[in-house]
C-alpha cells in the first residue's frame, strides 16, 4: 500500500473536493438551465467528494491489483459515508440536501443502488486513472511548498466551513420561525369574528405577523441565499412550506433587482 504524508493526504482531499464541486455544479447547472454554485460551502469545494475519495482510496489501495474488489469496496465505503453524512445533516439542520426517494432501490432517500454503482465505477476511475494525475500534482511540490499551500487552503476551508455551518443552523431557526408565523396567521384567519372590533384586532395581528416574515426575508445573508440556491431540490419534511417560501422570496428579490 502506498504511503503518503499528512500534507499529501490533505492536498488529495482538497483536489477531490474541487473535482466534486465541478462535477456537481456542471450537472445541476445543466438540469436547472442556469449556473448553480453547488455545495454546502461557498468556496468551490464539495467535502463529501473529498471525504469520499479518501475513503475510497483507503479502502481499496490494498486491493489495487483486483478491479472487482476495488469496485465493491469503493461502492460500499462511499455509500456508507453518504448515508451517515445525510443522516447527520438531516438531524442537525432538518433539511435533506439530496434525496433519492424517487429512485428505485433506495434506503430512506439517502443512498440508492444506482448511485452506489456509480461510486463503484468512480472508484475504478479514481484508482486507475485520476489518482495518478493527482499524485503528480502532490509530488510536484517541495515539502515546504506543500505545507504552505495546504495551510493556506486549510485556513480558508475552515473559515468557510464555520460560516456555512453557522448559516445552516441559523437557516433551521429561520424555517422554524416562518412555520410558526404561518400557523399563527392560519389560526387567526380561521377564528370566528363576532364584531368589527375583534375583526380589526385580528387583521392587525395578521399584518404584524406577515411584516415579521418580510423582515426575516430581508435579513437573509449572502450565505443563506447561496445555500438555498445551491440546493434547488433540497427538501424538508418539517419545514417544507417555509423552505418553498424562502426560495420564492429569493427568486422575487432577484427579479426585482434586475
Amino acid at each position: 500500500m502506498t504511503s503518503y504524508s499528512v500534507s499529501q493526504w490533505l492536498l488529495f482531499f482538497y483536489i477531490y473536493c474541487f473535482i466534486g464541486w465541478f462535477y456537481e455544479s456542471l450537472k445541476v447547472s445543466l438540469e436547472e438551465k442556469k449556473f448553480v454554485n453547488r455545495g454546502f460551502l461557498r468556496i468551490p469545494f464539495l467535502p463529501i467528494y473529498g471525504f469520499g475519495a479518501l475513503v475510497m482510496l483507503i479502502s481499496t489501495l490494498w486491493v489495487k491489483e483486483n478491479p472487482t474488489l476495488v469496485f465493491i469496496f469503493g461502492a460500499l465505503s462511499a455509500s456508507i459515508l453518504e448515508y451517515f453524512t445525510g443522516t447527520i445533516m438531516e438531524f442537525i439542520f432538518k433539511v435533506k440536501y439530496w434525496d433519492y426517494s424517487k429512485v428505485k432501490y433506495n434506503i430512506k432517500g439517502r443512498i440508492c443502488l444506482l448511485t452506489s454503482c456509480l461510486w463503484g465505477f468512480f472508484t475504478l476511475l479514481l484508482m486507475y486513472q485520476l489518482h495518478e494525475l493527482v499524485e503528480k500534482v502532490a509530488f510536484y511540490f517541495s515539502d515546504i511548498g506543500l505545507i504552505i499551500t495546504v495551510t493556506i487552503i486549510s485556513l480558508i476551508f475552515v473559515a468557510d466551513s464555520f460560516y456555512s455551518i453557522k448559516t445552516a443552523i441559523n437557516l433551521k431557526t429561520v424555517l422554524l420561525r416562518l412555520t410558526e408565523l404561518k400557523e399563527d396567521v392560519e389560526q387567526i384567519v380561521t377564528e370566528k369574528v363576532e364584531n368589527s372590533e375583534v375583526a380589526h384586532v385580528i387583521l392587525e395581528k395578521s399584518a404584524t405577523l406577515k411584516l415579521e416574515s418580510q423582515k426575516i426575508f430581508s435579513k437573509l445573508t449572502f450565505y443563506h441565499r447561496s445555500l438555498i440556491k445551491a440546493h434547488p431540490k433540497a427538501t424538508s419534511s418539517k419545514f417544507s412550506e417555509a423552505l418553498n417560501e424562502l426560495r420564492l422570496a429569493i427568486t422575487n428579490v432577484k427579479k426585482i433587482s434586475k
